[in-house]
């Protein structure tokens, strides 16, 4: 078996028992792999330390500058790769003959869109709360993925932002759910301007592009606040019901109209 970190294979690997996933010898520890649990691995007495001063004491934000907003070289070809993964499994999604060449291109642009807003969400926030936050290509992700682009059930993980550092579970929550929640957005105005579009007798093609646009989004929108395993839901459920529900709800009924029309 292979490391999810590095690669390399081995005989016994490691287990995670934060998130899971198995590693060499030397990514065996969750901070030497950045384990998105990373924040669990710390004894009850100092999760509820922290957890009292984050709710006793004002949030405060380090300010975004230029620098921490900026992407390096590394990150951006780690984007690219998960960006043309995503791009693959749109051109297999889409239904391009109804579509034609030019709106089918349009379709997979949007969808690679979707998923580099609901990925760069992720890091922003994170930065916006203080912590140093990159997108990592994940080798087991981006081979399932990738064996999507030829499958009929399609997989969408090629990789997931890494957060350094340990932030309390409230903050945690936050960066999990604002992914899915732009998700949400971008479907619901698509949904809206589709459904304007049909009305006023648009051309067909566009009508189609705009609301596979919007059930592309409620799809990863309801997908990703399922509460299982890396998912982002389970790490809002983990802070909070009420919150997860109050993100769960409208992704569940996009998808549904998304369904059902």
């Amino acid at each position: 078996m292979r490391c999810e970190k590095c690669g390399r294979e081995e005989v016994l690997p490691f287990r995670c028992a934060y998130c899971g996933r198995y590693h060499c010898a030397e990514h065996r520890l969750p901070e030497a792999h950045d384990c998105e649990f990373l924040h669990q691995a710390r004894s009850p007495v100092e999760i509820k330390a922290m957890e009292e001063r984050s709710q006793s004491a004002p949030l405060v934000k380090a300010r975004l500058s230029s620098t921490s907003l900026r992407i390096s070289s590394s990150e951006a070809l780690h984007l690219s790769v998960g960006a043309l993964l995503v791009a693959g499994v749109g051109a297999t999604l889409f239904d391009l003959g109804r579509l034609g060449p030019v709106f089918a291109a349009a379709a997979v642009v949007a969808f690679v869109f979707s998923f580099l807003v609901h990925e760069l969400a992720h890091k922003f926030v994170a930065i916006g709360h203080g912590y140093l936050a990159v997108f990592r290509v994940s080798p087991i992700g981006a081979l399932i993925t990738a064996i999507s682009i030829l499958s009929p059930f399609k997989v969408i993980a090629p990789g997931a932002v890494n957060i350094f550092g340990a932030p309390n579970s409230r903050t945690f929550a936050k960066v999990a759910a604002v992914g899915p929640l732009t998700n949400t957005l971008i479907s619901s105005a698509s949904f809206a301007l589709g459904f304007g579009l049909t009305a006023l007798g648009a051309e067909p093609r566009l009508i189609h592009l705009t609301l596979t646009v919007a059930r592309i989004n409620a799809l990863l929108a309801f997908f990703n606040l399922l509460p299982f395993g890396p998912l982002d839901g389970l790490k809002v459920l983990s802070y909070s019901r009420s919150e997860w529900m109050k993100h769960f709800a409208p992704a569940l009924a996009l998808f549904l109209i998304g369904f059902f029309t």
